[in-house]
């Protein structure tokens, strides 16, 4: 109810704006409909142009990864996150250890029960280099960088959309406003009034 007070026309043609920008402006001949229409491509390609480098990426470390730490191809982005971290399967589990030792000091048995339900990969892993490890991070660091791109370009689309549906609402309103004349006439006095109704 509220919504259909505040945006009557939100199912006439207005919406086609909210589908694609300045469609409904263009219609009308409103040259700012290109505007809309401009930020939508341009926004929408840098986002497509940055999924496609993101894939391309992901491809690189993922190869980087089997050719300087182990040579099996590695695609579950939990062991890749933990290869990010550790520099090698040992020292991760080793660090499972001390959290096993902090927790059950004096128990051997838990200890082990611990590190085999908290180990969350039994492949090993092992970088040639502390370059190579340090240049898998900046690939994996761009890479999130990337993907932190892509929620800003997504938060843009959607507010061009947004923005152009307002617009077109505001439009349809301008475009059907009316002008009513008021007059009245009696013995003692003459009256009129101008009323523009939206």
């Amino acid at each position: 109810m509220i919504m259909g007070f505040l945006f009557p026309p939100v199912f006439g043609k207005p919406v086609l704006s909210f589908i694609a920008p300045g469609s409904y402006q263009l219609k009308h001949r409103q040259k700012r409909g290109y505007i809309y229409l401009f930020l939508e491509g341009a926004i929408a390609g840098e986002y497509f142009y940055t999924r496609k480098r993101m894939g391309a990426l992901k491809e690189s470390y993922i190869e980087f990864a089997r050719e300087h730490a182990t040579s099996e191809v590695i695609t579950d982005p939990v062991i890749l996150t933990l290869m990010e971290k550790y520099r090698s399967y040992d020292e991760y589990y080793e660090m499972l250890y001390r959290e096993a030792r902090q927790i059950y000091p004096d128990d051997p048995a838990m200890q082990d029960k611990y590190v085999k339900e908290h180990a969350k990969t039994h492949i090993r892993w092992k970088w040639t280099s502390t370059e190579d490890w340090y240049a898998y991070q900046d690939k994996r660091r761009f890479y999130r960088e990337l993907s932190n791109k892509t929620v800003v370009l997504m938060g843009f689309i959607l507010t061009n959309h947004l923005a152009s549906f307002i617009d077109a609402v505001i439009t349809s309103r301008l475009l059907k406003r009316k002008a009513v004349i008021r007059t009245s006439l009696n013995s003692r006095s003459l009256s009129g009034g101008l009323t523009i109704n939206f």
